[in-house]
């Protein structure tokens, strides 16, 4: 992913996609399968009845990866959720804590 701001720098976004997909997401699963299945606006309006779609939950989708050498199983993994959409620097964004409900 190639999105840079006006100094030629690449965006906290763009470095944390390649991040998660390059090298995070291959470390913990292995190969990730032919690529990822993505959110469709059809699912809103469809599904939910709903048209409106915010369009940055489109890019997110789920890796579906079949059993390898290392595992036996199916691996279903989510990708997008996390997005820093609207920060332009790491820490100009709150992450929450599963482990601890409440807390940030």
């Amino acid at each position: 992913m190639a999105d840079t701001d006006p100094s030629g720098a690449e965006s906290l976004l763009a470095r944390a996609w390649a991040e998660r997909e390059e090298a995070a997401y291959p470390a913990l699963f292995g190969e990730l399968g032919p690529g990822i299945y993505p959110l469709e606006s059809s699912l809103f309006a469809d599904g939910f009845g709903d048209p409106s779609v915010d369009p940055r939950w489109l890019p997110s989708g789920v890796f579906r990866s079949p059993p390898n050498a290392a595992r036996s199983h199916w691996v279903f993994v989510t990708s997008g959720l996390s997005n820093p959409w609207e920060a332009d620097a790491a820490g100009a964004f709150t992450v929450m804590d599963p482990d601890r409900p409440g807390v940030v």
